[in-house]
């Protein structure tokens, strides 16, 4: 999802990176169709978002990744997808 360049902490705090635009993303980008899981990973310092993407997004798992960027390899390695 394009942030207009803003990091994620920031485009949360304007408002371009809440439940309602993330579910629209997912919604509209087709990405359903082109996995077989429906996982959605958002970022750590968006986790206040994860109830509000629950709610929008019916029968996806939400599941909050690191804060940083450098320790997504290691998240990655703990889950089972």
């Amino acid at each position: 999802m394009d942030t207009e360049g803003l990091s994620v902490l920031t485009a949360w705090a304007a408002g371009k990176f809440g439940a309602d635009l993330m579910s629209v993303f997912v919604k509209k980008c087709g990405i359903s169709d082109k996995i077989k899981h429906h996982k959605l990973i958002i970022p750590g310092y968006s986790a206040s978002e994860s109830g509000g993407l629950e709610e929008e997004l019916k029968g996806w798992e939400i599941l909050v990744g690191p804060r940083e960027g450098s320790h997504i390899p290691a998240y990655l390695r703990t889950l089972k997808m």
